[in-house]
């Protein structure tokens, strides 16, 4: 099963929020120290945020692939086998 990790979508999330925060204070020319240090707040703030939603997603998609494979079973598969993440031996 190939996961998007919660992480991932928070630090997508607060690079995001942090550079629409940049353009805001720029466009309403703030002085440059304001915009940052609002932005830095901003990029912590979603950070935080995206944590929690990456969270509860990858838990929602990880739970409906578990389901998923317990209603459609792969003939002469293992219930717990996963099969992307075993490598081959060698």
């Amino acid at each position: 099963m190939l996961a998007i990790p919660a992480r991932v979508i928070a630090t997508c999330f607060a690079l995001a929020c942090f550079a629409g925060s940049v353009i805001v204070g720029i466009y309403h020319q703030n002085p440059a120290m304001s915009v940052l240090l609002s932005s830095l707040v901003v990029l912590v703030a979603a950070y935080v945020v995206g944590l929690i939603v990456g969270a509860v997603a990858q838990h929602a998609v990880n739970e409906h692939i578990r389901k998923h494979k317990a209603q459609h079973p792969i003939p002469g598969e293992e219930p717990g086998d996963d099969a992307v993440a075993t490598a081959p031996p060698g």
